[in-house]
């Protein structure tokens, strides 16, 4: 029916964003999540999928129709970015995509926020804190702009901290690796050495023998 609707008219956006919203939340409302093992392989999507997400990705082939036939309409891409990428196919880097491209267009003061969410679960924290400073230049007083920088700096900082670990780790390996290596090439020089010292006391006794 809604395919109907944009066929009659393309530039029919409303048709478009309650379609997608049919197709992803309304028709597979009440069906199970598919199982992993029972979930197929999609050629045209790159992934497996069961019949819940195919309505998913139904959806976003109806949003990405609506944007082809109306390039400039934000909700297309908040729709495709943040109802199905982010929160049905948990998919921060379309949703990302989709949603800064929303930006690109006349739009609605909250579509950044739902980016500076999409790239903070991406763990984007940079872009995020750099995003919401933009935001908060036009909106000083957002109380949740300001939050979420807090919340944002704070991961930013653990993930520097884990990186440090991580590096700590690494250089604690490289070294005990060296190490070893070092043990090795000296326990091999040794070993060398004592293999020319037997052979020079052979070589000695056999000429102790000849003399006697």
């Amino acid at each position: 029916l809604m395919h109907t609707c944009v066929a009659l008219d393309p530039n029919f956006v409303d048709a478009y964003l309650l379609g997608s919203w049919h197709l992803a939340y309304n028709v597979p409302a009440k069906m199970l999540d598919t199982p992993d093992p029972l979930k197929v392989y999609s050629k045209k999507y790159k992934k497996r999928i069961g019949q819940k997400e195919a309505f998913y990705y139904s959806a976003t082939d109806f949003l990405k129709d609506g944007i082809r036939k109306n390039p400039r309409d934000y909700r297309l891409y908040f729709d495709l970015g943040y109802a199905i990428y982010e929160n049905k196919l948990d998919d921060h880097p379309n949703a990302i995509l989709y949603l800064d491209e929303a930006r690109r267009h006349r739009h609605e003061k909250w579509v950044p926020r739902m980016l500076f969410r999409s790239l903070m679960l991406n763990k984007q924290y940079e872009e995020a804190i750099e995003g919401w400073a933009e935001y908060l230049i036009d909106f000083p007083n957002h109380d949740k702009g300001i939050r979420f920088t807090k919340i944002n700096q704070a991961y930013l900082h653990d993930a520097i901290a884990e990186e440090a670990v991580e590096c700590k780790k690494l250089a604690l390996n490289a070294q005990k690796e060296f190490l070893a290596q070092a043990q090795a090439d000296q326990a091999q020089k040794a070993a060398e050495f004592a293999q020319k010292m037997t052979a020079l006391a052979k070589t000695e006794s056999e000429q102790a023998i000849l003399i006697w």
